[in-house]
């Protein structure tokens, strides 16, 4: 985790990442967010030093950790910020092996993405479940979220914002890249007018991924004639649905299961992304 690295083999490498996305009533630029991003970077022996800021008006400056609050608190609005980690430092920002970035280009698309190296098996996407806790401790809670490992030569942060860009050094494959795209257009626009998009917020997940972060409205859906939540209890086992709040849970799903599952739910209308596409 340093600037040591070099592209062609940090490229290679694999990023553990994880996606969430929350209402328009919630400011990812609020102290509470932020203690939470320190309390996982701190966690991840990797401690938070800088945060670059892109303002309302398009207008990026790198800050002390205290400044960017203050700026945050008196400033209320902001496009876009990375949370810089010790070893991110002098490191350009197309070639991190750790971010925490948060988008707020538009008041129905707040998006907090967390990317990490994936170091060891066993602890696949820990430093994601700690951030969910974290912000959910602060009263914090996502609509929606999804975990997945991503090679870092084809641009992990895309599914954050849902954006896709041919500036990757590998090619982004067209099945992946319709999954990306779908994402961003279930989140274009308000829900007041575009009734048909931002179905997560209702209830459907964009597809079934290694870690799903779900509220009650998901498991409140029917697969057929049962539940999400019991369904989930029924597939995968109980000890793979974690509750961090009663209105927010993690459903997790070993990789090799997630087509299969993805498929059944598809038939039950659960699934936005068309067509399947997946991600490891």
């Amino acid at each position: 985790m340093s600037i040591e690295v070099r592209e062609s083999v940090r490229g290679e490498m694999i990023a553990d990442c994880l996606v969430l996305a929350f209402g328009a009533n919630v400011d990812l630029g609020v102290e509470g967010v932020l203690d939470a991003i320190t309390e996982v970077l701190t966690y991840a022996a990797d401690p938070l030093v800088k945060i670059s800021i892109e303002d309302s008006k398009g207008k990026k400056r790198t800050y002390a950790v205290d400044e960017a609050k203050l700026i945050l608190r008196e400033r209320h609005g902001f496009r876009f910020f990375r949370a810089i980690p010790r070893s991110e430092v002098g490191n350009l920002a197309a070639a991190w092996l750790t971010a925490v970035l948060a988008y707020c280009y538009s008041q129905n698309a707040k998006t907090l993405f967390l990317g990490v190296p994936k170091l060891h098996e066993s602890e696949t996407l820990r430093s994601h479940v700690k951030l969910v806790e974290a912000l959910v401790a602060r009263a914090i809670v996502p609509q929606y979220g999804f975990g997945f490992e991503r090679e870092y030569g084809l641009g992990p942060e895309y599914f954050a914002s849902g954006v896709v860009s041919n500036a990757t050094s590998k090619e982004v494959k067209q099945t992946d890249w319709s999954r990306i795209t779908a994402w961003g257009d279930e989140r274009a626009g308000s829900p007041e007018a575009h009734p048909r998009r931002h179905r997560y917020t209702r209830g459907m997940i964009l597809d079934v991924f290694p870690m799903n972060v779900l509220t009650d409205i998901h498991l409140r859906q029917l697969v057929f004639e049962v539940s999400l939540m019991d369904w989930i209890v029924q597939r995968t086992g109980r000890q793979s649905l974690v509750e961090i709040s009663e209105k927010c849970y993690l459903w997790n799903v070993q990789i090799e299961d997630c087509a299969p599952i993805s498929t059944v739910l598809r038939d039950a209308g659960l699934i936005i992304a068309n067509p399947v596409t997946r991600t490891r």
